[in-house]
């Protein structure tokens, strides 16, 4: 049974042998026994399974139950990491929440009030170039209005 959870753990994850096989560090077609059930996973790799895909070893060896382990608590480096932060990035978050919580409100006000402003202002932007748009196309017709008046003059 392990095998075929092996296959739809790699599915679910959207990756190929080869990409599931390189995050666990064995072969190909290591991968490609398990899920023929050719050959069961040692617990060493089980456990590499479960530990790089966060997975619950009772789904890995039965099916049953969730696919994936729930964390006892939040980790804002592993949910970074998971979202793809530089190692800058997350020192800037980890300083943020150290701050003070007054600081943060007020930092937290100051971004609302310039995304506020920038919204203002593309609609302002936005109201300017309709303006001259519709501008344009009225003197556009006025020229050609006064040019079909002014042709029968004569």
């Amino acid at each position: 049974m392990t095998g075929e959870q092996v296959r739809i753990l790699r599915k679910k994850l959207g990756m190929t042998q080869q990409e599931f096989a390189d995050r666990i560090g064995i072969k190909r077609n290591t991968i490609a026994n398990y899920e023929v059930g050719r050959n069961d996973p040692v617990d060493s790799v089980s456990a590499l399974i479960c530990r790089e895909f966060n997975v619950r070893r009772e789904w890995l060896e039965t099916g049953e139950g969730d696919m994936f382990a729930q964390p006892d608590e939040f980790s804002l480096d592993d949910f970074l990491r998971e979202h793809g932060a530089d190692a800058l990035e997350v020192q800037l978050m980890k300083a943020y929440f150290e701050l003070d919580p007054d600081i943060r409100h007020r930092i937290v006000e100051q971004f609302k009030e310039n995304l506020r402003r920038e919204q203002q202002q593309n609609r302002v932007a936005d109201a300017e170039e309709e303006y001259i748009k519709s501008n344009s196309r009225n003197a556009r017709n006025a020229d050609s209005t006064a040019s079909n008046t002014t042709e029968g003059v004569g």
